[in-house]
C-alpha cells in the first residue's frame, strides 16, 4: 500500500526507501519510486519539478501554468496528463503516457507524445517513440501486477532479480529458453511466483538463502498446452 502526504507550494522529497505519494499544492499528484527524489515548485505562472529517478504522474490540468518536469537530458511540458517517468542517473530516459499528451525537449529537440506513447530518449539525444508499451511490467513498482506473454524464462528472472533483489542460478542454461504466460496480481509473494512457475515448466526450485534461489530441469521444447490462463512448455526428457 502506497504512502501519502501533502506537498506544500515549494517541497524537495528526497531518496525515499519504499514507493510514497504527494499530492501537491495544485492537486496533482506524484507517486514516487524507491530510491528516487523530486523537488516541486509551484509558482504564480508555471508549475516545476525536477526529478531524479522513477515516478507516476497526474497533473491536474490548468491552461494557464503549465507543468514542467525536469529529469535527466529532456524537460516534459504538461497542461494536464497521467504519465510515468524513468530517468536514473545512469539510464536513458523513458516517458510512458497513459492518458493526456506531453511536450519533450531536449537538446533544442522537440517530441510530441499522445496518449499510449512512449519515449525513450537516448544518450545521443536521439529518441525512439513507439506506439505500444514493449515492457508490460514497467509500471511493477506502482501496480504490483507482473504480466508475461510468451517470455523467456530467462528474461522473467531478470525481471525478478531487479523487482526483488534477488540471485537465481540454474543446473542448465537450456531451461532458460523456457517461455510463460500468465499474470501474477498484487499480493502473490515471491515464493508463489517461483512455485507457479516452475511447477508450470516441469522444473525443480531451491531456496540457498533468503536472496538466492536455485533451479533445476531438462530444457524445454516447443510444444505448447493451455490450461487456466497459463501456457505450459512440455520439457524435454
Amino acid at each position: 500500500m502506497h504512502q501519502f502526504g501533502f506537498t506544500a507550494k515549494s517541497i524537495a522529497v528526497i531518496r525515499t526507501d519504499a514507493p510514497v505519494g504527494n499530492l501537491l499544492s495544485d492537486s496533482s499528484v506524484i507517486f514516487l519510486n524507491k530510491n528516487s527524489s523530486f523537488v516541486f515548485s509551484d509558482l504564480p505562472g508555471s508549475r516545476k519539478l525536477h526529478l531524479s529517478g522513477e515516478a507516476f504522474f497526474n497533473v491536474k490540468n490548468d491552461s494557464l501554468r503549465p507543468f514542467y518536469v525536469r529529469c535527466g537530458r529532456a524537460t516534459i511540458k504538461i497542461m494536464g496528463a497521467s504519465f510515468f517517468v524513468r530517468a536514473y542517473p545512469e539510464e536513458d530516459t523513458k516517458v510512458f503516457m497513459i492518458e493526456g499528451s506531453a511536450e519533450v525537449v531536449s537538446n533544442k529537440n522537440v517530441y510530441q507524445l499522445i496518449t499510449g506513447e512512449n519515449m525513450t530518449l537516448l544518450p545521443t539525444n536521439e529518441a525512439s517513440i513507439k506506439t505500444y508499451y514493449r515492457d508490460s511490467n514497467f509500471a511493477f513498482w506502482y501496480t504490483g501486477n507482473l504480466k508475461f506473454e510468451d517470455e523467456l524464462l530467462e528474461n522473467i528472472l531478470k525481471i525478478l532479480e531487479k523487482e526483488y533483489g534477488l540471485k537465481f542460478d540454474v543446473n542448465k542454461q537450456e531451461i532458460l529458453a523456457c517461455r510463460f504466460t500468465g499474470t501474477f496480481y498484487r499480493g502473490a509473494t515471491i515464493d508463489d511466483i517461483i512455485r507457479t512457475l516452475t511447477g508450470t515448466m516441469g522444473m525443480e526450485y531451491k531456496i540457498l538463502n533468503t536472496k538466492k534461489y536455485h533451479l533445476k530441469g531438462k530444457g524445454c521444447s516447443a510444444i505448447w498446452l493451455f490450461k487456466s490462463g497459463f501456457s505450459y512448455s512440455v520439457c524435454n526428457t
